[in-house]
């Protein structure tokens, strides 16, 4: 999925978060706007509720990529401050494995094929011990936080059970990863 496709993604989510505040959740919002390289987030409340206060999960706009970066295109692929996406790929894969001690990293998508263009970004696909599918945009915001790679990435994840069961399903991420991608990390 390109970046662009992934943030109005986002604002649909927010825009539903924001609906449901409507209904009695009080649960913050999260708007994203622009391009990944100066991607800016504000919060928004439902008119009918106060501006919720910022919690620990939303204190800071999600980073998808380091405000201070550059953006062009070299021989059709996308080259964020001087390096390819794939050669971003060891900086990111350390930054998580120290956030979220998973027992895999994987990358999938048209990074791990070779075919990324300028509208491309990192997709990665963590294994967890545990995961709770309710808690997937949080675990986004800390990973875009924790991430000092200077790229757009997209980050999901899965447990093992999850991904052992859903790596034989088509077009499923856990599939993707196993078809076309590559482990990054293991967990000794």
């Amino acid at each position: 999925m390109t970046w662009r496709r992934r943030l109005a993604s986002i604002e649909v989510f927010a825009q539903h978060r924001c609906n449901r505040a409507a209904l009695g959740c009080r649960s913050p919002s999260r708007v994203l706007h622009g391009h990944p390289a100066t991607i800016h987030g504000s919060f928004t409340g439902c008119p009918s509720h106060d501006p919720p206060a910022v919690d620990s999960a939303f204190g800071e706009a999600p980073r998808l990529c380091d405000a201070a970066s550059t953006w062009t295109v070299e021989d059709g692929k996308a080259v964020w401050t001087g390096r390819r996406l794939a050669e971003w790929l060891p900086d990111l894969t350390a930054d998580i494995a120290g956030a979220f001690d998973p027992i895999e990293i994987w990358v999938y998508g048209s990074v791990a094929r070779g075919d990324d263009d300028g509208d491309s970004d990192s997709d990665v696909l963590l294994v967890l011990d545990r995961y709770d599918p309710s808690a997937a945009i949080e675990q986004k915001v800390k990973a875009f936080r924790c991430s000092s790679t200077a790229a757009p990435l997209d980050v999901s994840f899965t447990d093992p059970e999850r991904f052992e069961t859903r790596k034989g399903i088509p077009v499923t991420i856990e599939r993707a990863a196993v078809l076309d991608g590559g482990c990054l990390f293991r967990r000794v």
